[in-house]
């Protein structure tokens, strides 16, 4: 949008076997690893076409509102709640991917443990949280995820007091956008499972294949490097998805 640019939209089997190809095509129009720090801080919602200096003022604005007036009307919330859902996205901002202890949560916000993993829920339904699971199939809102998540890279920049670690940013980024189009788990070897199928580890430019020797269809996604090599894909490209 902001270079005047137009791409396909590969599935993802085309850029797990084509990925070289693709990630060449798409260096050569745009300097690719200066627009994607971009779309971290402030490229996921389109109001960053108008004033990019205010577009914190701004996603700030639309997420209180969707707290606010959304979820709260459209689930009938008393004041408390609402409360309750601000406090609650304030301590998993300041530490995600963050792995719920539910109890704890409970006892700290002095808020009962279903009522939490309503919220959760609701957040989550919302895009303002992403909740990750260790399946996908006949899942209760009572039932813990295994890790939780902010929807996507923008919110950790708005909503940490400091700034997001890396590697959260970078799982963050691979979560949000490939769960629009699959099913994304846990896995018990990497960071994320893809379709009961696909194995992912996510890191830097030096992250080696190491973790993931053995397993069969496992790749990883690496930040900072514009192109790949056999199992090795840039991170970026998977933001081409949809």
């Amino acid at each position: 949008m902001n270079y005047g640019l137009e791409f396909d939209s590969p599935i993802l089997e085309t850029i797990l076997n084509e990925h070289q190809a693709l990630a060449a095509d798409i260096s050569d129009n745009a300097d690719v690893l200066k627009v994607f720090r971009e779309y971290l801080r402030v490229g996921y919602y389109p109001y960053f076409k108008e004033e990019i200096r205010s577009f914190s003022q701004k996603l700030g604005e639309a997420t209180n509102l969707a707290i606010e007036v959304d979820i709260a009307l459209y689930e009938d919330l008393n004041a408390l709640t609402v409360r309750n859902m601000k406090k609650l996205i304030y301590v998993l901002s300041q530490s995600v991917p963050f792995t719920p202890n539910i109890s704890k949560l409970s006892k700290k916000l002095e808020i009962p443990r279903n009522t939490i993993l309503k919220i959760l829920d609701l957040l989550d339904r919302a895009g303002v949280l992403a909740l990750l699971r260790s399946h996908t199939q006949g899942v209760s809102y009572l039932q813990k995820p295994e890790k939780i998540y902010l929807q996507n890279p923008n919110l950790m920049f708005l909503l940490s007091d400091n700034r997001p670690e890396a590697g959260s940013v970078r799982e963050t980024f691979f979560l949000n956008q490939l769960q629009v189009r699959h099913s994304v788990t846990t896995s018990r070897f990497a960071d994320f499972m893809v379709d009961d199928t696909w194995t992912f580890e996510v890191g830097g430019p030096g992250k080696t294949r190491e973790q993931i020797r053995g397993i069969p269809n496992a790749y990883i996604a690496a930040d900072g490097i514009e192109e790949g090599s056999g199992n090795k894909i840039p991170l970026w490209l998977f933001g081409f998805l949809y």
